[in-house]
């Protein structure tokens, strides 16, 4: 996060049929909406036949892709389920029992705890209503106070709008939240809590070569986190990739210092995107030989974890709701962890006039300076940090997203 940067105000709307964000657990148990499907696992003689059952690995891609291809239009998402009842769930739209028993044995191939439970609306038709919300949304919040967020609860098998209290909020954004409750009916829930977010200068730590991510990088007055290094998929050249807005507010060299105070060039901006598309960029490495740059992250001490300057990085993947992720931010001097809440969320950053769309939400903490900073678990990237609705309830970018827009892969052999 910089100087002067992106500012986030959401604040949440009060009103019938809201679910405060302490309730919704509860609100869920009790609706009854998502039992359980009560199946033998058995056998299957169409389990692999014509669709590749996942393999074991990047368990959310392996699952989430099999489990599209055997349910379809009826696949109603993937999630980690909390406290007291963990473990991973595909929602299922409608009982298919052959469906059942293919997606229950996957979770046995896997060697993970999961169940297959049914829910009434698919991903898709959650994400048709995302997609008209967010046509909206822009306008809803262009001269807001406090902007409206939404995003996708695949554990709700709804879109969670997070909306000012009634005394706080305009009438276009009351109207908003009237309307959509009134067209989607049960497909939209409206959530509760105060959050604002705002980017400041920043201190933090360095680090000699190689080069890594979450170490600070700085151009002029601005400062971020160095994200993962990665690789452009047209020449194989190495970059480094951080939040697209850092670098509109410094258009030069962006440097780092080593540990003995030293400062050093990393290179200029190669390319950047902060608009509806994503929030990204990468910075160029100019030194190669000199940085001899690795596919680690500076892992600090913290919540959950422990200091591991070469923690490497082994792959990509996409976050789910209920999945532990950490982010390692220069800011925040430490590596805080926290749980997916929210994915696809839209969201304006007020003062930039820009709303960015596809992001995800995650309650692990942040500070100014972590804008850009490698979220990951388990060796694996998930994104980058772009912003924050409250301290411990962060933003970031999709690494898929990333890599797309920048037209590079996270590195996986460190050059």
């Amino acid at each position: 996060m910089t100087t002067g940067a992106v500012v986030v105000a959401v604040i949440a709307l009060t009103a019938a049929g809201v679910v405060r964000r302490d309730e919704e657990r509860a609100a869920r148990r009790s609706s009854g909406a998502t039992p359980r499907f009560v199946l033998p696992v058995g056998s299957d003689p169409t389990l692999g036949r014509s669709i590749s059952s996942p393999e074991v690995g990047t368990v959310p891609d392996d699952l989430v892709k099999y489990a599209r291809s055997v349910a379809g239009p009826r696949f109603g998402g993937l999630w980690l389920a909390q406290l007291p009842d963990t473990g991973y769930r595909i929602g299922l739209v409608g009982g298919n029992a052959s469906d059942v028993r293919r997606l229950t044995a996957a979770f046995v191939k896997v060697g993970l705890p999961g169940e297959v439970v049914s829910v009434a609306n698919s991903e898709s038709k959650l994400n048709r209503v995302v997609l008209s919300l967010r046509n909206r949304l822009a306008q809803i919040n262009r001269k807001t106070v406090v902007p409206i967020s939404i995003g996708v609860r695949p554990d709700l098998n709804a879109v969670l709008i997070t909306a000012p209290f009634v005394g706080d909020s305009q009438s276009a954004q009351q109207r908003f939240v009237y309307q959509a409750t009134t067209e989607y009916g049960s497909l939209v829930r409206v959530t509760s809590g105060v959050v604002a977010a705002t980017t400041l200068p920043c201190r933090s730590v360095f680090c000699d070569p190689p080069l890594r991510g979450g170490v600070w990088i700085y151009g002029s007055l601005s400062g971020c986190t160095g994200g993962f290094i990665v690789r452009s998929v047209s020449d194989g050249k190495l970059y480094q990739l951080t939040a697209g807005h850092c670098q509109y507010l410094w258009n030069g060299t962006w440097l780092t210092d080593f540990i003995n105070g030293t400062t050093h060039r990393i290179g200029p901006i190669h390319n950047r995107r902060f608009d509806a598309s994503a929030d990204a960029g990468i910075v160029a490495i100019n030194n190669i030989a000199g940085w001899r740059p690795r596919a680690w992250v500076a892992v600090r001490s913290g919540s959950g974890a422990t200091r591991n300057d070469a923690y490497s990085i082994i792959g990509d993947s996409i976050p789910i709701v209920g999945q532990r992720v950490c982010s390692s931010g220069a800011g925040l001097v430490a590596t805080s962890c926290g749980v997916v809440t929210r994915t696809g969320v839209a969201v304006t950053y007020r003062d930039q006039h820009v709303t960015v769309y596809g992001l995800v939400e995650a309650n692990f903490c942040t500070v100014p300076g972590d804008s850009g900073s490698p979220v990951f678990a388990n060796h694996v990237a998930y994104g980058i940090v772009s912003g924050q609705l409250s301290k411990c309830d962060s933003l970031f970018t999709p690494i898929r997203t990333a890599e797309a827009v920048m037209h590079v892969q996270v590195a996986r052999d460190g050059g």
